[in-house]
């Protein structure tokens, strides 16, 4: 519904007496906004925005639908290729550093960042699908390697494990980290241990060392949707972990994450991550395979 439609309404609604609340609950819009269309809007002849300051948009309306089609027609698939087709129509275009083209009218179109740092076009509206969302891949820098679990009672311990995860560095770190948390946990008979399909988790002597220890290990599809929620316990972590802006080496970072693990994931948070799997599993089923918010 237009904005302009939605404001009259609210408007109409506060003159005849009814309540911020009663109208939020009418119209189904949060409180706050009722609240600030009626301050802006009373006692003006219109309900449309006043005009900007500022420079004219350079975006005109070919623009727009221009825009619209490379990315529908999947004829671009990035802000720089976008940018590229643009400056065919005007060699002052610029768009390679925006994080987001928003257009004044309901077919606007987003691009934007996700958490993982990659790009995201789509529609006002719009769920995301394969169309949406470009891949990306890790880049250089200053990095630790950490192997670390959570269960229900909470984090396991922890190690370093240096610049190559391999079999051999997985199996001590098992022998090691993993045995000693079931100790301390103890629910061996209970577990049921979660890793994916990386290639140092599927060699034979690693699924043999299960075996031997009588240790459960979940069956992981191929090319599977990644559920595991340890993803989102390593997120927290990184992202308190970078909160930190002085971090200039390698040891301080380590010093950092040691810091953090424990504050960040809590028993009470492994547990809510862990609860949340049936709702993870759902989702994926309902939205055929597909993206998720998880």
């Amino acid at each position: 519904m237009p904005r302009e439609v939605v404001r009259g309404q609210v408007l109409a609604l506060r003159n005849a007496g009814l309540s911020y609340n009663k109208i939020a609950t009418q119209l189904h819009l949060p409180r706050s906004t009722v609240i600030s269309i009626t301050q802006r809007f009373s006692g003006r002849a219109t309900t449309s925005d006043s005009p900007r300051p500022g420079r004219p948009s350079k975006l005109k309306s070919f623009h727009r639908n221009n825009i619209v089609a490379q990315i529908l027609l999947d004829e671009s698939d990035t802000a720089p290729e976008v940018a590229a087709t643009m400056r065919t129509l005007s060699k002052h275009w610029t768009v390679d550093d925006w994080l987001r083209v928003v257009f004044s009218d309901e077919t606007a179109l987003y691009l934007y960042r996700n958490n993982n740092g990659g790009r995201v076009w789509r529609l006002v509206g719009e769920t995301l699908t394969d169309r949406c969302v470009q891949g990306t891949v890790k880049f250089g820098g200053g990095h630790i390697n950490v192997w670390g679990a959570i269960s229900r009672f909470g984090i396991s311990l922890f190690c370093e494990v240096g610049d190559v995860m391999n079999g051999d560095t997985y199996l001590s770190v098992l022998e090691s980290e993993l045995l000693a948390s079931i100790r301390v946990w103890n629910n061996k008979n209970e577990m049921i241990f979660m890793h994916d399909n990386a290639p140092c988790h599927k060699r034979k002597d690693v699924a043999k060392w299960f075996e031997t220890n009588q240790i459960t290990v979940l069956d992981w599809p191929a090319n599977s949707p990644d559920l595991n929620p340890i993803e989102n316990a390593w997120n927290m972590v990184k992202n308190k972990i970078y909160q930190e802006r002085e971090i200039k080496s390698k040891a301080a970072l380590w010093e950092r994450f040691q810091a953090v693990y424990e504050e960040v994931l809590t028993p009470e948070v492994c547990r809510d991550l862990i609860s949340s799997m049936p709702r993870r599993i759902q989702a994926v089923i309902d939205a055929n395979g597909g993206y998720t918010k998880y």
